[in-house]
């Protein structure tokens, strides 16, 4: 894995409505490492529309599940064309849980990968918004 970008071909789109009437919202995700990251970590990336990545591992952590609403995109055509601005240095947001609170997430998420733990905060989303 590489360090991530802001390529359309290096990110993938997931309909969070999959078997509704309606398209979207959509999440962007990508595997990789962040630019400039020394320890050289792989981990899983989500886009948001203001064009910066975050660390999923740290939404989970957060512990507010809203985190995740504010990273959806109404429609695939504003996540092309969010990339279609940006250049193609990817700009990943600090995290903002402490060491404590990720240690603690990933303790009661253990036995799970990181795609799965996405899947299931994913869930969550799917729980609190149902589609008709």
């Amino acid at each position: 894995m590489g360090t991530i970008n802001n390529s359309f071909t290096s990110v993938e789109m997931w309909n969070l409505n999959p078997g509704g009437t309606d398209r979207g919202p959509f999440l962007v995700v990508q595997a990789g490492i962040a630019p400039g990251d020394e320890l050289v970590r792989e981990s899983l990336f989500i886009l948001r529309p203001d064009g910066k990545w975050v660390d999923a591992m740290y939404l989970g952590a957060a512990g507010k599940p809203e985190l995740l609403d504010d990273a959806l995109f109404p429609s695939s055509q504003s996540v092309m064309e969010l990339l279609g601005r940006l250049g193609p240095k990817a700009e990943v947001e600090p995290t903002t849980v402490s060491d404590a609170e990720l240690q603690s997430w990933i303790q009661r998420t253990a036995g799970t990968d990181p795609m799965q733990r996405l899947r299931n905060f994913l869930e969550g989303y799917r729980q609190r918004h149902p589609q008709p």
